[in-house]
């Protein structure tokens, strides 16, 4: 039986329900995806730390970088992912904004752990923190967009990019204190701002 137009016309997407559904999702986000920011902290700080450390074991030539940074983001997955179930754990639920953000994050984790190991052994060189960079600038975009954030899409965003290029025009090992800086500047920095904003719907709710 051929379908008439009416019924392939029916079965048709509706843009009006496609673009209210889009904005459920924005709204859902800004209710229940801004999360605690304790990620953005948690990685702020403990990234920095191992950045610090690695350049201070680069000038005295002690030859553990690799080892420093298995051990750094090894230990960071693991306290990462304790604080996603954590935070599930008290919300009680999840929202598709939610696993959206946790997909991004999830993708560029593991792209920025293979570039630095894989790329640490091969070509890359100095050259893996300007990738890694460029890299979390998107994860910062996307997530910006998902919140309805304009500062977390564009000072985050656009100051890990604009970091990935410096690193690419003047590479050497002071880019790992830059790395350390931009943790600081913004990661730590927007998990903060985030956690106030937690803290803040938490009191209204």
């Amino acid at each position: 039986m051929i379908p008439s137009q009416s019924d392939i016309q029916s079965s048709a997407p509706n843009p009006a329900d496609e673009l209210a559904f889009i904005r459920k999702v924005m709204q859902d986000s800004r209710r229940t995806a801004v999360d605690n920011g304790m990620n953005y902290i948690f990685w702020g700080v403990w990234a920095s730390l191992g950045a610090i450390a690695s350049y201070i074991s680069s000038v005295y030539q002690w030859k553990i970088g690799l080892y420093l940074w298995g051990g750094v983001i090894s230990v960071g997955w693991v306290i990462s992912w304790l604080i996603v179930r954590r935070g599930r754990q008290k919300a009680g639920t999840t929202s598709l904004a939610n696993n959206v953000l946790g997909a991004v994050w999830m993708g560029c984790g593991i792209a920025m752990s293979l570039i630095g190991f894989v790329g640490s052994m091969t070509v890359l060189g100095t050259g893996i923190t300007g990738v890694l960079s460029i890299i979390t600038g998107t994860g910062f975009y996307i997530s910006g967009l998902v919140y309805g954030s304009l500062w977390l899409r564009y000072y985050a965003a656009i100051g890990w990019w604009l970091g990935g290029v410096l690193m690419f025009c003047f590479p050497g090992r002071h880019v790992i204190l830059m790395l350390a800086a931009e943790m600081l500047l913004f990661q730590l920095v927007p998990g903060v701002i985030l956690y106030r904003r937690w803290k803040s719907e938490q009191s209204e709710a």
